[in-house]
């Protein structure tokens, strides 16, 4: 096992990109992308760009990380963020947000059956 971990950190370059995870089905990006704008009524470029107060853009990270199999350092690349950190309190935002209100409860589950169908 160690053999193959130094394998993959030698190919990959830094030790937390690799991973032993299980391959999956996995949906493209961009139409993850197209159908959180739909939800959310703005343009899949305006999710790459600041939208203040909207939860769109923090969604379309979790839905990255959950149905593209992306990181958060990854998500955060695709959506404009700077850091993987900060993917990480969108999320958390999102967690809260939906913990604490139905309607965004509801739509997050509509946007999520949406793109499991894809």
């Amino acid at each position: 096992m160690d053999a193959e971990y130094k394998k993959f950190r030698n190919q990959v370059g830094r030790k937390e990109d690799v991973s032993f995870r299980r391959e999956a089905d996995l949906t493209d990006v961009d139409p993850i992308l197209r159908v959180v704008a739909k939800a959310y009524r703005v343009s899949v470029e305006d999710l790459k760009s600041r939208l203040y107060g909207s939860l769109a853009r923090p969604v379309a990270a979790r839905m990255l990380c959950k149905h593209a199999g992306m990181n958060q350092r990854e998500a955060g690349q695709v959506l404009g963020y700077g850091t993987g950190a900060s993917v990480s309190m969108q999320l958390k935002r999102v967690r809260t947000e939906i913990k604490n209100n139905k309607k965004a409860f509801r739509q997050v589950a509509r946007i999520d059956k949406r793109i499991a169908t894809l």
